[in-house]
């Protein structure tokens, strides 16, 4: 038996089985063994979800990524990550998401749109924003069963979970929690104002996947979170050999 850990994106509050009394009643003696470095995360990528997770997810220990030595994006020069990050009311939030989706579409070097992923907290606006991409023409899948007037529809999101597949050619849509242990190339983060939607905001974040000699990383975050409207500067600046010596030696491409 294996067990892994990652106290920081416990989206259910349930780490405290992690805790070292908790396991040495289990009979495991000894502290854990740390795996620090990330080696999915795009380069550029890490130090900023570090902040992020320090500045605004609280009461927990962090388990935050940090850059190995044998990272396959040092292996050759590779262009920066896309980051944006836009501020929107939560009222304007749907309509932010999918116009950021189609600028992805659209970009001199357009992203595909299999290579996309948007993650939102709630099924209601996924529903609503992958309603959008279809008056757009856009082809998709995603896991948000429609509301009836009876409520939610358990059994039809059970259904769309079976069927979600990363390699099919449309945009892909997914709640956080649904999509934890996947990644993807382009993400579009739907941030909001709910209790642990900055948890939430770090673990759809993470998600992101850089490649050696592939196309650049893309994510997008829209949010709609007051209290996180002044990470938009951290979140785009450019990060440098003089914050991650690692990129030395390194040039940016066109």
């Amino acid at each position: 038996m294996l067990l892994v850990a990652d106290t920081t994106q416990d989206i259910y509050d349930r780490a405290s089985w992690t805790a070292e009394p908790v396991m040495a009643g289990f009979g495991f003696s000894g502290p854990w063994t740390e795996l620090e470095g990330s080696y999915r995360l795009p380069l550029d990528c890490i130090p900023i979800l570090s902040e992020f997770a320090k500045r605004f997810v609280a009461g927990v220990r962090l388990d935050l990524p940090t850059i190995p030595d044998d990272h396959p994006l040092l292996e050759a020069a590779h262009p920066p990550t896309y980051r944006k990050w836009v501020n929107v009311d939560p009222e304007n939030q749907t309509e932010a998401v999918v116009s950021n989706i189609l600028d992805l579409l659209e970009l001199e070097r357009p992203v595909l749109p299999g290579d996309i992923t948007v993650l939102v907290e709630d099924h209601h606006l996924g529903f609503a924003v992958f309603r959008g991409l279809t008056d757009h023409g856009i082809d998709h899948q995603h896991m948000f069963a429609p509301l009836g007037t009876d409520g939610e529809h358990p059994a039809s999101r059970r259904r769309l979970k079976a069927a979600f597949w990363a390699g099919t050619p449309g945009v892909k849509g997914s709640t956080v929690h649904s999509f934890k242990g996947w990644e993807s190339k382009a993400l579009v983060v739907a941030v909001s104002d709910r209790p642990n939607a900055e948890r939430l905001a770090y673990v759809a974040l993470t998600r992101l996947k850089g490649e050696p000699r592939d196309m650049r990383a893309h994510v997008v975050v829209i949010n709609a979170n007051r209290k996180l409207n002044a990470f938009k500067d951290r979140f785009e600046r450019e990060v440098g050999p003089d914050e991650v010596p690692q990129l030395r030696g390194q040039q940016r491409l066109d």
